[in-house]
């Protein structure tokens, strides 16, 4: 079997906010993958590179924010992986764009700590929370 290595253009750049204990991270990383979800769980090197990059301590203020082509996060101390608001629901390939499953519109509380995120999850319709988790 041979295997084939990805060039530049089997590549997709997924606009990311990858959280440590005490940093933020904005930027895209370069993958093979369509969501970041996948990215995450298919890591292998102990680094993720992240291009053009803002890099923010947790306890600073956005102007603390350094800006770089590229910096290294190390993988064991993302502790929360997001994809940039604004992205969710593109990031599927554009032919599966079209299969759609109908979905609810639940409020929930996530901790991860140090962190506490509010929003909205979107489980299948006619699905009990608790069963979908």
């Amino acid at each position: 079997m041979m295997w084939h290595t990805p060039t530049m253009t089997d590549l997709q750049s997924i606009r990311a906010v990858l959280y440590t204990g005490t940093t933020m991270t904005t930027g895209d990383l370069r993958t093979t993958h369509w969501r970041l979800s996948d990215t995450m769980n298919n890591i292998k090197q102990s680094f993720v590179m992240v291009h053009d990059a803002a890099v923010q301590p947790l306890n600073g203020s956005p102007s603390d924010a350094v800006q770089t082509a590229q910096v290294f996060v190390n993988r064991d101390q993302i502790v929360l992986a997001l994809p940039k608001e604004g992205t969710a629901g593109y990031e599927r390939r554009p032919a599966q764009q079209a299969l759609h499953v109908p979905r609810g519109a639940v409020q929930a509380v996530i901790q991860a700590s140090p962190f506490r995120i509010e929003g909205v999850l979107h489980p299948p319709k006619d699905v009990d929370l608790l069963q979908y988790t």
